[in-house]
């Protein structure tokens, strides 16, 4: 009886063990990167909104060689340059500053991060132009924008410090050690079944709501630019 008692705890101590070799290997961080992989072919790399006055920093430095963003804020999606350009395509006066430049009051970071990336695709459009492949180097052409978005995710890879107390996560610490069952149960069921659902909604819906607050905000900016500018 004692033989049996200690064969059967010996075979559950080995699926305990291989559930849990199974948990560390499906934890919640690889399961994240995994379906950061998967949502890679859906990046569209289009400056807009408030990533046009981001980007403009390297983009007139790189291209224009000065830091006038006009021709940024011209070429900027609708709901950017509604408000800041007339239908004449002039920038409304109210948007300089009183000595003669562009406002643009957004950081200068996100620029400083991409630059190493940007210059050297400049580098290699220009060369390859010389060579007659015929690339827009302008900074809106495709080698640019996927340079930026490459430079993005490559940046997701860090490990950051620890955080200090101020900037800590708000929500509850997890609840401690549950039962293997649990565990498996979990890791089985519940969790594969909200990444899916999590994965087709986002599938299916980006693209419509995507349109959908373009559209708001054309109309929220239609509503507030007076009638007569």
């Amino acid at each position: 009886m004692s033989k049996t008692l200690r064969t059967y705890s010996a075979a559950a101590d080995a699926v305990r063990s291989q559930l849990q070799r199974r948990s560390a290997f499906w934890s919640y961080d690889r399961i994240l990167l995994l379906l950061f992989l998967l949502t890679l072919p859906f990046v569209n790399p289009w400056v807009r909104g408030d990533g046009v006055g981001y980007y403009a920093y390297i983009r007139a430095l790189l291209i224009e060689h000065d830091l006038r963003f006009e021709n940024d804020w011209r070429s900027a999606n609708p709901t950017f340059v509604m408000g800041r350009v007339d239908e004449q395509g002039r920038i409304r006066a109210d948007k300089y500053t009183s000595t003669g430049h562009l406002e643009n009051h957004f950081a200068v970071g996100p620029a400083i991060l991409w630059a190493p990336f940007l210059i050297s695709v400049h580098v290699g459009v220009l060369s390859l132009d010389g060579l007659g492949a015929h690339i827009a180097a302008n900074g809106y052409s495709r080698p640019y924008r996927v340079a930026s978005v490459r430079r993005n995710i490559s940046g997701r890879g860090r490990r950051p410090g620890k955080a200090p107390a101020s900037h800590r996560s708000p929500w509850p610490a997890p609840r401690g050690p549950i039962s293997w069952r649990e565990m498996a149960y979990n890791q089985v069921a519940v969790v594969p079944g909200r990444l899916t659902d999590t994965l087709k909604t986002y599938l299916v819906r980006r693209k419509g709501l995507m349109e959908h607050i373009e559209q708001q905000d054309l109309k929220q900016l239609q509503s507030e630019t007076p009638k007569g500018d």
